[in-house]
């Protein structure tokens, strides 16, 4: 994490209480859009030169509403990469990477 930091990099929650067990995909796309302001507040207190999404749910909520208001936000649907998906979420992410969608910070 410390080399992440280091590299300019910041890690934030959509939402700052996880969600309960059980919760449908309907109510969790309703609090990240209900959540959207606060959160576009907080991302341009740091002005980014991008952001990531991380999990389907949060990017099928949020991507436009940072898009709109002009924050750089990286056109992809990646998945959580917990549960089982890291392969996945490793796969998309690289891709994101070699395609240009997502600039590394340089070393």
């Amino acid at each position: 994490m410390k080399r992440f930091q280091r590299d300019g990099c910041k890690l934030i929650d959509a939402v700052k209480d996880p969600f309960s067990k059980g919760t449908s995909e309907k109510a969790k796309l309703a609090v990240l859009r209900a959540q959207a302001n606060a959160l576009i507040s907080e991302v341009r207190s740091f002005r980014p030169r991008q952001v990531v999404l991380i999990k389907v749910t949060v990017y099928d909520a949020l991507y436009e509403p940072l898009r709109q208001v002009g924050i750089p936000v990286v056109n992809a649907r990646l998945p959580f990469p917990g549960s089982g998906r890291q392969n996945e979420f490793y796969k998309d992410f690289l891709k994101c990477c070699t395609e240009g969608k997502i600039a590394l910070p340089a070393r």
